[in-house]
């Protein structure tokens, strides 16, 4: 999640403006351009030196492959890091690029567009994600599947519930039930939980009678389903949670410090 940091501007003893500044913090692929919120207006700041771009859009999203999300009088358009349109504001909904395309909402519907502005996959999906080792899950008619670059079904909308593609695998579910597929949409891990995480670092979070474990790309459970949550691993660690406590646990299921420990109040 993008944090969003508000700096406060003192301007004397008088009341403060009714607005200061927020930048919104996060990888920026073009490199010191940060989108920044200055009286209800966005525009983009330059990090470091802090000259600020004029503040025109109604929002304005942080840069992936160049271009930036950002909306005018309603519809969303894309800009590149000089403040170029490069695709009009027209989009009823719209998200940043990921693999050489965006998502793209008209009339209702989701597509995807290229860097260019020029529509390669036509809006017709009830709903879309972006894509994710070449593949986008879609939905139509309350049924998930996968198209490829090209909008080519891969694998056709059949699945209750699914998630993008995570190192080679995606959980899907099916009559209440999930399991996990490949690429070419078969199921390589059958539907056995009672629920399912993307895989991360080679494992993937698990649900079996309740409890959550994780368990490897073949299937096996190699960390036993006893949490009552559990969360990715990053960085090496899972994050999990039993009778309200909180820790971390390594890929053998070493709890960290041995022990767990009462979270600090909002923490995730």
């Amino acid at each position: 999640m993008r944090e969003i940091v508000c700096l406060l501007l003192a301007l004397g003893a008088l009341a403060p403006p009714p607005c200061a500044l927020a930048l919104a913090l996060g990888e920026d692929a073009a490199g010191s351009r940060m989108p920044v919120e200055e009286y209800g207006r966005w525009g983009y700041v330059d990090v470091p030196g802090g000259a600020v771009s004029e503040s025109r859009w109604d929002y304005a999203g942080s840069f992936s492959a160049g271009l930036a999300l950002v909306k005018q009088d309603g519809p969303y358009g894309y800009t590149d890091p000089e403040g170029n349109v490069v695709t009009e504001p027209q989009w009823g909904n719209a998200g940043s690029f990921s693999e050489g395309l965006a998502l793209v909402q008209k009339h209702g519907k989701w597509g995807y567009i290229d860097a260019a502005g020029e529509v390669v996959i036509e809006p017709r999906w009830d709903d879309a994600w972006p894509f994710s080792e070449g593949l986008g899950l879609v939905k139509k008619d309350g049924e998930y599947g996968y198209i490829d670059a090209a909008g080519e079904v891969v694998i056709a909308p059949q699945w209750d519930i699914a998630y993008p593609f995570s190192e080679g695998l995606a959980g899907v579910q099916k009559d209440g039930w999930w399991g996990y597929i490949d690429a070419a949409g078969n199921l390589a891990i059958a539907l056995r939980w009672e629920g399912a995480g993307s895989f991360s670092e080679g494992l993937g979070r698990v649900k079996k009678d309740g409890k959550w474990g994780y368990a490897d790309p073949g299937g096996i459970l190699v960390i036993e389903a006893q949490w009552d949550a559990a969360e990715s691993f990053s960085g090496g660690f899972g994050r999990v949670r039993k009778d309200g406590k909180w820790g971390y646990i390594d890929p053998a299921g070493s709890l960290l410090g041995g022990s767990l420990s009462l979270a600090p109040e909002g923490a995730h």
